[in-house]
């Protein structure tokens, strides 16, 4: 997380054109741009429009952003607000999301690779079955570079001081939802 009044310095430079300056802001708050990407099902292409465009809104607003300190909460909202209407559009098209673009070059072994494609299944499926807080939660403190307790407290925002009791609450609740998966 910048230094409040580093931000704030960023900002006004970026705002007056200085790209190093912006090009900070951006590599300061992609993670969290991303995170909340994929926390919302995008994946492929329509993540990167979104993306883009969350960051084209943010040249666009930038100067009238009242309170530097909220640009992390600002960016969040942002995003959210892409996504809902991506989200719309794609429903009254009927298309499907794009499914992320990678398999993972690690899994060689077949045995090892139905093995691990289970307990990634039984994982996405207890993730869907969480409510979309703990989803939101979850996937900005899972993310690297990580998200400061205070960005992840901006963009959900709650307060910092209940992120580790609500992340071991979604965990467990997780844990229980996979169990019982296991064991039917």
């Amino acid at each position: 997380m910048l230094d409040p009044d580093v931000q704030a310095e960023l900002i006004t430079s970026a705002v007056d054109g200085d790209e190093r300056a912006w090009s900070l802001l951006v590599d300061s708050f992609s993670g969290l741009v991303w995170s909340l990407l994929r926390s919302h099902g995008m994946y492929g292409a329509e993540a990167a429009d979104i993306y883009q465009t969350v960051w084209l809104r943010c040249v666009e607003h930038l100067a009238r952003l009242r309170d530097p300190s909220m640009l992390a909460a600002w960016l969040a909202t942002t995003t959210r607000r892409e996504c809902y209407r991506i989200t719309r559009k794609r429903e009254r098209v009927g298309s499907n999301a794009d499914l992320p673009e990678f398999a993972d070059p690690a899994w060689k072994d077949p045995a090892e690779s139905v093995v691990a494609g289970e307990q990634l299944a039984a994982f996405r499926s207890g993730i869907e079955q969480l409510g979309t807080s703990c989803q939101e939660l979850l996937r900005l403190l899972c993310i690297d570079p990580p998200v400061s307790y205070e960005d992840v407290a901006a963009a959900l925002e709650i307060p910092k001081g209940s992120i580790g009791p609500t992340r071991q609450r979604c965990l467990e609740r997780l844990r229980r939802i996979i169990d019982e998966g296991e064991s039917r």
